[in-house]
């Protein structure tokens, strides 16, 4: 029977090293996005070079693969470190000798995914990483299915073994040329030697159950630390339980083992480049012009640099601060349309609700497990709560990923089938039009918050800055500024950029349109919190105008070819730091479209209602606030 598994696995590997050997990466998944680029030049020159250097070798052979340079990449200064032994405290020094950058310059990022991905990327180029992330996937899929069958039945564990990877925004992460799955792959794996033996049958291997699982599980755990520090949080939970069991050996032996794959590799990180911090030190980010690219630029041409020594814990712990922000931020946590945990990851999320709902037949393991998760998504709320889900706008919580795993472990027994295949469905109408389309919604991941259902959950405020829609410069951060200056994020098509009346007669000046029959919603941020607006409206067509801004609301009939006026006072914003958010809705019932009634036009949009909104603002220290001299009801022009 071992014989035919193996037989099988193999099978599979052939077939899927076969189908991605054809596949043209920068062709069909597109332009790099994210760190990609950091990360496939790492893995180019461990594969080609054998060593993790970026010299003119490495920007020719990444320019040659994508035919321009490797935007976005990290790079930092390099050190030659020497090892002295001296009859003193501390006996070993460890001094640092600067190499000349023209030797070459060191990549500012962890170089545990280069390390698994090179043997693939020296066999099959770049989609040898596309198989790599395939085979990590499908493996920790596989354990996911054996631990979830052990809970709940052949049937239903393989159904919600399944779901949890596969009816989640993860499957996208597939074309990712980044850490995300191997770092989900990490933590699962590692999850899965530790518990699987709380739960496997006694008709399964009885090797599941030495202490050889928690010494895989522990290193495991400790190259994912390395990979992405936050994944430290599931040591905690063994270490207890170690604790709890008196397991003194076993324990220090975990213990050492995950030294070695954390600490271990921030040490070797440290010996080669000089800083134990990959993403310390003298760090730069390179975009247009690159070290090498035979221009002369070099990497002392930019000045900026982009450590992060300093997570600014004084400016996110400030009381103040984090009563505004945290209690918006776990909201948007669960529930936001671009990061929340319900609508992308919902096989997760469902197994949490039923765990709760069945409290007490939690074991202890379970329960250290859940502190530790969320005591890790607690600390990037509260450490970055401008940028939590992971900044650049990416698709889902990229942050959150690599500590999804550990929900699964959550999972109460007898799970029925309905249940599983109910849990299943949902996450499949949540996410299946994006996992269908992975390259696109990772290229432009706005079109996801348009898609029913997302469009139906709250827009993340305190994300604004960070959110898809940045990605598409008509869309995002539009500055508007007739009394006060705000910025206006886009979140649909449903409206268009500010103009002056797009050239229609009629229309007031300096404003912008809201298509016809739609209802638009526009993230807007502002330096100080708005007292009122109010809106001059016109529309061509006989309409109805609602708009809603933080809980308030207000509508106008319009007649055709009629302006009218407007005045809504908004709810509270939400503070995001330094500046004030709120989401406008506005919905029109009719709309025409230029090209088709107008001669000589090729203005081919649905237009709805022309808006012009004024703005009023709490008054600066020392000033006083001008009182909005535009009466509320309708006037014919």
């Amino acid at each position: 029977m071992m014989r035919r598994l193996w037989v099988r696995i193999a099978v599979v590997v052939v077939a899927l090293s076969a189908a991605t050997a054809l596949v043209d990466v920068p062709t069909v998944v597109g332009p790099h996005k994210g760190d990609e680029a950091t990360f496939v030049a790492m893995a180019l020159s461990l594969a080609h070079d054998g060593d993790l250097k970026y010299t003119s070798e490495d920007f020719d052979r990444f320019t040659a693969l994508y035919g321009r340079g490797p935007e976005g990449v990290f790079l930092r200064r390099g050190y030659d470190v020497d090892v002295r032994l001296q009859a003193a405290w501390p006996p070993v020094e460890l001094v640092r000798e600067p190499v000349p950058v023209e030797q070459g310059l060191d990549y500012s990022k962890s170089f545990a995914f280069a390390v698994f991905a090179a043997p693939f990327v020296a066999v099959f180029g770049l989609s040898g990483i596309l198989l790599m992330n395939t085979l990590l996937l499908l493996a920790v899929a596989a354990c996911s299915v054996a631990f979830a069958r052990a809970r709940c039945g052949p049937v239903a564990g393989t159904i919600i073994g399944l779901a949890f990877w596969g009816a989640t925004v993860v499957p996208v992460y597939l074309i990712w040329l980044t850490p995300e799955i191997l770092n989900i792959a990490l933590v699962g794996g590692g999850l899965f030697f530790w518990l699987y033996k709380e739960v496997a049958p006694p008709t399964a291997w009885a090797g599941w159950r030495a202490p050889w699982t928690d010494w895989m599980a522990a290193f495991l755990i400790g190259i994912a630390t390395f990979s992405k520090p936050p994944n430290a949080v599931f040591i905690a939970p063994m270490a207890c339980l170690f604790l709890y069991r008196r397991q003194w050996r076993a324990g220090l032996l975990a213990g050492a083992l995950f030294l070695l794959g954390s600490a271990g590799n921030f040490g070797l990180n440290g010996l080669v480049t000089g800083d134990f911090n990959y993403q310390g030190g003298d760090r730069k980010s390179f975009y247009t012009s690159f070290p090498f690219d035979g221009t002369g630029y070099t990497y002392d041409s930019l000045t900026q640099t982009m450590a992060t020594d300093d997570a600014e814990t004084d400016v996110h712990l400030a009381p103040n601060r984090l009563r505004a922000m945290l209690p918006s931020n776990i909201l948007y946590f669960f529930f936001g349309q671009y990061a929340g945990l319900f609508p992308f990851f919902f096989p997760g999320a469902a197994i949490l609700v039923v765990f709760l709902w069945r409290w007490r037949e939690a074991t202890l393991w379970q329960w250290l497990l859940l502190l530790a998760c969320g005591g890790g998504a607690l600390v990037l709320l509260i450490l970055t709560p401008n940028s939590w889900s992971g900044g650049g706008g990416p698709v889902g919580n990229r942050y959150f990923i690599s500590l999804y795993p550990a929900l699964l472990f959550l999972l109460p027994t007898g799970l029925r089938v309905w249940s599983a295949a109910a849990i299943a469905l949902v996450g499949l109408i949540c996410m299946g039009p994006v996992i269908a389309r992975p390259a696109q919604m990772s290229q432009e991941p706005w079109r996801i918050g348009e898609q029913w259902p997302m469009r139906m959950l709250p827009v993340e405020l305190t994300l604004l800055n960070d959110s898809p829609v940045r990605l598409l410069p008509s869309r995002g951060r539009i500055p508007f500024h007739i009394n006060a200056f705000v910025l206006m994020y886009y979140m649909d098509g449903h409206s268009y950029s500010p103009e002056p009346a797009g050239g229609i007669p009629g229309a007031p000046p300096d404003g912008f349109w809201i298509a016809g029959d739609r209802t638009a919603r526009i993230g807007l941020r502002s330096n100080t919190p708005l007292t009122s607006v109010t809106f001059t409206l016109w529309s061509r067509e006989p309409n109805e105008f609602t708009v809603g801004m933080q809980g308030r609301s207000a509508s106008l009939r319009l007649a055709a070819g009629q302006t009218g006026t407007l005045r809504l006072i908004p709810g509270d914003p939400v503070y995001i730091g330094g500046s004030y958010a709120y989401v406008w809705t506005m919905t029109t019932t009719a709309g025409f479209v230029p090209a088709e009634t107008d001669e000589g036009s090729t203005d081919t949009r649905s237009l709805g209602v022309f808006v012009k909104p004024v703005f009023e603002t709490e008054p600066a220290p020392g000033q006083s606030s001008a009182p909005v001299s535009t009466p509320s009801g309708v006037s014919r022009p």
